[in-house]
């Protein structure tokens, strides 16, 4: 009997419409995706870190001041990627500005998605080839960390629930001997039987 591979195309997504409320002043005239960290804004340094991982198609998620995105994308030459912007006309959240933007995605695609107010150092073509290789429907990044919000693993790492500690809402599934608490890093990777 021989084996084939399918081999899935390669998409990233960059979470780039909040309004940046915790920036304060900054802000209000500024999306926080462009706020310069070291003199670079994050929206370039996250679409170019893709790019190295092999990403050549972005789909970007605007809202507030998504007119200087589009421009500043522009500007860049839409850092040699084929990006496509996702228009919200009202903020719908991490699951809901996924699934509004799922028509840009190819078929058969895995999709990195990135929030734009995230840093990290982690080797993306890594997260890509761990979460293929798991055979998950999608694969968080996730750290021993304080948070206000965690999200709960079992044993083997299977999601089983969320708490916010704040409000104190907390959603349990599964029949878990153990869980452990972990904070969301605002990295996923999506397979195509999730969206």
């Amino acid at each position: 009997m021989s084996w084939g591979f399918v081999s899935m195309t390669r998409v990233g997504m960059i979470f780039a419409a909040g309004r940046g409320t915790r920036l304060g002043k900054l802000g209000e005239s500024t999306p926080k995706a462009l706020i310069p960290i070291q003199g670079e804004p994050m929206l370039k340094r996250i679409a170019l870190r893709m790019k190295q991982a092999g990403i050549h198609e972005l789909v970007i998620n605007v809202h507030h001041l998504g007119d200087q995105i589009r421009s500043f994308v522009e500007q860049e030459d839409s850092f040699g990627m084929d990006v496509h912007f996702s228009e919200e006309e009202e903020l719908l959240d991490t699951g809901g500005g996924l699934k509004f933007a799922r028509r840009f995605f190819p078929a058969a695609s895995t999709v990195l998605v990135h929030n734009a107010d995230i840093y990290t150092d982690i080797d993306l073509s890594e997260l890509f080839q761990r979460h293929e290789e798991s055979s998950a429907i999608a694969s968080l990044l996730v750290s021993n960390r304080e948070s206000s919000r965690v999200l709960f693993f079992g044993e083997r790492g299977q999601l089983a629930g969320w708490k916010n500690k704040k409000t104190g809402d907390e959603i349990r599934v599964g029949s878990y001997q153990q869980v452990s608490p972990l904070a969301y890093g605002g990295l996923q990777v999506i397979s195509p039987e999730f969206l």
